[in-house]
């Protein structure tokens, strides 16, 4: 079984520390929804799921209670705390407003990017749905660390780390279930479509795969 450390992002040559990593994919849960408030997040449960020690959990969660989105309701018990649609629907607006602008910045350094780093993402990827499915950590963490990877061709390091502080942005929605939308495939096109040198392709194709990423079926 893959474990997140086997999903550790290497773009750029530098690979994510697990700390780092394992306070990303909860920061990303319980933003998106898929830990519901209220919910009692407990490290060794974690820790099984993830395949990690207990330290960066503890540390991840200690970071998540200091933002305010874990609330430590007694000794040893953290939960979740609430984050409603309409914040959700305001963090996706971003997400869209930041990916043309990640879309206008690659369209103007095509030649510069490393896309066969890129493309090489799409492996755990598809890994990661054959062997655990869209609904699994393995999954979402690849396809976080492929968005990250984004990021960091398109804006300069200062710019990107500011982004994957933002990884809520970047939910693994049942979008990729749908009909002509399997997983691997339709992120392959987006790198295709980013790869282009056409801006006003590469920033429709971004457009299109977030608002898909938000649960839409019907792209206007």
């Amino acid at each position: 079984m893959a474990t997140l450390d086997q999903l550790a992002a290497t773009s750029c040559g530098e690979p994510v520390s697990a700390r780092e990593r394992v306070y990303l994919y909860l920061r990303q849960q319980i933003t998106t929804g898929e830990y519901a408030p209220g919910i009692r997040l407990v490290e060794e449960q974690i820790g099984e799921e993830l395949g990690l020690s207990r330290t960066p959990i503890r540390e991840a969660l200690q970071r998540l209670a200091s933002e305010g989105l874990v609330e430590r309701i007694r000794r040893g018990h953290l939960v979740v705390v609430r984050v409603d649609d309409a914040t959700r629907a305001e963090l996706h607006e971003l997400r869209v407003a930041f990916d043309q602008v990640a879309a206008k910045l690659l369209t103007a350094k095509t030649h510069s990017v490393d896309w066969d780093a890129l493309h090489a993402l799409l492996i755990p990827l598809g890994s990661a749905v054959e062997e655990h499915g869209i609904r699994s950590s393995q999954y979402s963490m690849a396809h976080l660390e492929l968005h990250i990877a984004i990021n960091r061709a398109a804006f300069s390091p200062i710019t990107s780390s500011f982004f994957e502080r933002q990884v809520f942005l970047y939910p693994t929605d049942d979008y990729v279930q749908q009909t002509g939308h399997e997983p691997v495939s339709q992120h392959r096109n987006l790198l295709h479509d980013l790869a282009s040198g056409d801006l006003e392709r590469a920033s429709t194709a971004m457009r299109i795969h977030a608002l898909r990423g938000h649960g839409n079926t019907t792209i206007l």
